[in-house]
């Protein structure tokens, strides 16, 4: 009898693409996917922020961690099958590492209301992405493929409201606007890098490819969110996966870059007129002078803690005070580097680095970037060694995601939003896992029928 857990797709598509349905335990991955993308969202933006925050006492990240941390304790019996996964024992170790600082800021005298203030803000992500793929690794690649399918359907209708919202000011999300340009961040998709490069890279690679609003969409939201380094990333995907593709010498359609460039071209017309404001925005980050009557004076608004120069300064200032204090190796615990009320780096998202050198010192630093690595030289592995059609889709997706995080070093938020792109990354693996235990199966069940029937003969 063939084991459920080998029902397979073809990995010749990305997972969400090529969709068989699949109505077994359709709840329990469902509930798992409102978790995962839901809660982190906040419901799609459309449940407020502080809805669900009191301060000192709860927030969404708290929420986040309570509902992912016991799903360690419910699919543990999947650790062995999980261990397989490339990447994975990089991460228990990362797990086991954060839950000894968490003792070791206990043994400085930290309060313990301190200490889980500081861990629910965004360094708890790794203990939250385990829970998750260990339930994930427990499922054959055609469920994996329906529930990548909700993440990146989730992602397209999202965007396309975030785009909505933009275009006729009408309030369709619940989340407030927050920074000085008043735009509305808590209901960006958190998944449009993901929806983005797996169209796209879908979009070059399969003449068959139709859904080319999938990546349209995320596309346009780089072009109007106002952060000058998501749009470059957004830039960086568009060139990195036309690069591979030619270097590799993968077989593009003529027809395929034709209309990509097309669609791309129409963009650069219709955007600036439809968004104007928004792009102006980017422009002036940019540092691209435009004149015209409904150009906004936008001094005002941008000071040098916008700036590159700022983030550096940060992670200048980390070292120099966990240096100072004597903690470079094990960091200062989970603790605040300033007073409550002020800006405090350990709490802030404007260079996840400080914080982390801070709190958990070079050893937690080298440990958040050694899954990241693992992936990075995998995927580099696979596309320039063996190059071959079976899985190199998944590596140049898994490439093109992680290299502008490189660049981006000063502020990406990889080391830190562990359940954001790096969750993904694995799902791909688990898939590939898969896919070859399903091969390696069918090889045993060949060679046995082979041998019986050479008996009987």
């Amino acid at each position: 009898m063939k084991n459920s857990n080998y029902k397979n797709i073809d990995l010749a598509f990305l997972p969400g693409f090529k969709i068989r349905r699949y109505t077994k335990a359709v709840f329990q991955d469902f509930l798992v996917f409102i978790i995962m993308v839901g809660v982190p969202s906040y419901f799609f933006g459309f449940v407020n922020q502080n809805v669900l925050y009191k301060p000192g006492l709860f927030d969404l990240q708290l929420l986040f961690l309570i509902l992912t941390s016991p799903l360690i304790f419910l699919y543990f019996r999947n650790i062995k099958l999980f261990m397989n996964v490339p990447g994975s024992k990089a991460l228990i170790l990362l797990n086991i590492y954060i839950i000894f600082e968490i003792f070791y800021s206990m043994t400085k005298g930290i309060p313990l209301r301190e200490i889980i203030t500081i861990f629910r803000s965004q360094y708890f992500y790794p203990i939250a992405c385990t829970g998750l793929l260990l339930f994930l690794s427990k499922l054959n690649n055609r469920r994996l493929n329906y529930f990548m399918y909700w993440v990146i359907i989730a992602t397209f209708i999202q965007g396309l409201l975030f785009i909505l919202s933009e275009l006729t000011g009408l309030r369709i999300f619940n989340t407030m606007p927050t920074g000085r340009e008043g735009q509305n961040f808590f209901a960006l998709p958190l998944y449009n890098n993901i929806a983005f490069v797996f169209s796209f890279v879908s979009a070059v690679a399969f003449k068959s490819f139709k859904r080319h609003w999938l990546w349209i969409v995320p596309l346009i939201i780089s072009s109007i969110n106002r952060v000058r380094s998501y749009f470059f990333t957004f830039v960086l995907y568009l060139i990195l996966t036309i690069i591979l593709f030619l270097i590799l010498r993968r077989k593009i359609k003529i027809s395929n870059l034709i209309r990509i460039t097309i669609i791309i071209v129409v963009l650069l017309f219709i955007v600036p007129i439809l968004f104007l404001s928004q792009i102006n925005i980017l422009y002036e980050k940019i540092g691209i002078n435009i004149t015209g009557p409904n150009i906004i004076n936008l001094g005002k608004y941008y000071s040098e803690e916008t700036s590159y120069a700022f983030r550096i300064e940060l992670i200048r200032k980390s070292l120099e005070r966990t240096i100072e204090q004597g903690n470079l190796i094990l960091g200062n615990g989970y603790i605040r580097e300033s007073y409550p009320g002020s800006y405090d780096f350990v709490l802030g998202q404007d260079a996840p680095l400080a914080g982390v050198i801070f709190t958990e010192g070079l050893i937690g630093l080298i440990l958040r970037w050694i899954p990241v690595i693992l992936m990075l030289i995998l995927s580099l592995k696979y596309i320039v060694i063996k190059n071959n059609d079976r899985y190199i889709i998944y590596y140049i997706s898994t490439f093109v995601l992680i290299f502008p995080e490189i660049i981006n070093i000063v502020q990406t938020t990889i080391i830190t939003n562990f359940s954001n792109l790096l969750l993904i990354l694995y799902v791909l693996q688990i898939m590939i896992m898969n896919n070859k235990n399903e091969q390696k199966r069918n090889l045993h069940e060949q060679l046995s029928k082979n041998i019986n029937s050479n008996c009987i003969s």
